[in-house]
């Protein structure tokens, strides 16, 4: 070959591709070997010398058609690397081993073959039949059991679905991670059981179906096993425990159950009430196939606690294997109160009381602000009209004064005058009428001082005194006496 290139790639091909079809042509391509020689040399013959073991291809010499000569399955490889050599004799050709000399010489190269992925293979459940229990005690979407179905084709492209026996959809399903939960609370389905149908299907039309069997569980058809283990440690090896019981038998050779399933897994409650996280409680649930085969039978607590015992008192050793201190009956379990409405009720409330709040908040933060625009607008207005401005406070000027030069123009005081007021009796005369008003009180001012030049008023007349009051028997006379 020309050298210039040392590896072949044609479109991908698809692992449906039909037999005894071509698969591409080294001949007129960009990949076409060429010699420089004469004539009598320039034909070129293509061999493959490796990576075509198993004889899925054949190469035809003189054109170089790559056939296909099997189905191809990417499931069982996805590439293929087909070493070719170009040759001038037909016959002449020689297989080089080794991979080194193989890159350096320039006559072969490396035909590169990518299987694309093609939808022909279903997904496939992990088990022919599942089985769950649930208590009906158990609150509103309670995990039940988790299902599988894998894809050659493609990882994490299936979805899952219930295709019969959900009645009234108590069951729902996830569609991504294939868990089975209880859609509905279970507390009126005790000791039935749900048969459905489930349908695992992938990004093209290919699905598989599988059986799920779910068993509603009551507390008078449990028993409680106390193991000397923490609930977190039996969880881990809980299915040991369940496979353990399932393989107990009668004396007539017949398996007690068909299957065992645990419907709550907690801490160890004490005579007193106290728990403690040494030990646990392990309320299980024994189901075994009626003998029509068409139904399940679930124990009542009764007898599944007097089975256990028999078979305590047989098989001791493989019971303390388990580490199961007592079997004791599942119904002492405390009645569960679904609390999910008030939780609903309390986080609604919560949510409306954090959302007053914010409002409060808004609305008060918003009248704050409007209050701050109208005075700066206020503010705005009084700069351009010389109005006055609520805000500007003019702070006052403090003057210092000098009282070195003060003098009290005040007039000086005057001596004091005092006034003498004498009660007389009045000569008896006709009543006079009583004025309506009092014009002018005429008062008598004499001044004590002996250098007055004033000369001193005449006493004022009995006419031209206005009379206050008019006594029934006597009257009263008021003289004023400057001392």
């Amino acid at each position: 070959m020309n050298g210039e290139t040392k590896e072949i790639q044609f479109e991908d091909i698809d692992e449906n591709k039909p037999v005894n079809s071509s698969l591409g042509r080294l001949l007129g391509s960009s990949f076409e070997a060429k010699d420089i020689d004469d004539a009598q040399y320039s034909k070129v013959f293509y061999y493959i010398i490796s990576g075509n073991e198993k004889g899925y291809f054949r190469l035809i010499p003189e054109t170089g058609d790559l056939i296909l000569t099997k189905r191809l399955d990417r499931e069982e490889q996805s590439v293929y690397l087909l070493d070719i050599q170009a040759t001038n004799n037909i016959s002449d050709y020689t297989v080089i081993r080794s991979r080194r000399r193989r890159a350096m010489d320039p006559s072969i190269a490396t035909w590169r073959i990518q299987i694309k992925n093609a939808n022909d293979v279903r997904p496939d459940f992990t088990q022919n039949l599942y089985h769950g229990c649930i208590s009906v005690r158990s609150s509103l979407g309670q995990s039940i059991l988790k299902v599988e179905a894998v894809d050659a084709d493609s990882v994490g492209s299936v979805t899952y679905s219930i295709q019969q026996g959900n009645r009234d959809n108590a069951i729902g399903i996830d569609s991504r991670s294939g868990v089975l939960y209880n859609a509905v609370l279970m507390n009126s389905y005790g000791g039935q059981t749900f048969d459905l149908k489930l349908r695992a299907t992938d990004q093209g039309t290919l699905y598989h179906n599988t059986t799920a069997l779910i068993f509603v569980t009551e507390p008078t058809r449990q028993v409680k096993l106390v193991l000397k283990q923490p609930a977190t440690e039996v969880r881990q090896f809980f299915e040991q425990i369940k496979k353990s019981l399932q393989k107990l038998t009668l004396q007539n050779g017949d398996f007690i159950f068909d299957y065992v399933c645990a419907t709550q897994i907690v801490d160890h409650v004490l005579d007193d009430g106290q728990t403690t996280s040494i030990w646990s409680d392990v309320y299980i649930s024994g189901i075994r196939r009626n003998y029509n085969g068409a139904s399940y039978y679930i124990y009542p607590t009764t007898e599944l606690l007097n089975l256990l015992n028999q078979q305590r008192s047989a098989n001791s050793d493989q019971f303390d294997m388990l580490y199961i201190q007592n079997i004791e009956a599942g119904n002492e379990e405390k009645n569960y109160l679904d609390r999910t409405p008030t939780m609903v009720v309390m986080i609604l409330v919560i949510i409306l009381i954090i959302l007053a709040l914010l409002f409060l908040l808004l609305a008060c933060w918003c009248i704050r602000s409007r209050r701050k625009q109208k005075e700066e607008r206020l503010r705005y207005k009084s700069s351009f009209r010389g109005g006055y401005d609520p805000s500007f406070q003019q702070v006052p000027e403090f003057k210092v004064y000098d009282n070195s030069g003060f003098q009290n123009d005040e007039p000086v005081p005057r001596e004091p005058m005092y006034a003498k007021v004498g009660k007389g009796r009045l000569d008896e005369r006709a009543p006079e009428p009583i004025p309506q008003q009092i014009d002018e009180i005429n008062v008598e001012i004499r001044d004590a001082s002996p250098d007055s030049s004033l000369p001193p008023s005449p006493p004022p007349s009995p006419k031209d005194t206005p009379r206050l009051s008019e006594p029934a028997e006597e009257d009263y006379r008021i003289e004023t006496e400057v001392m």
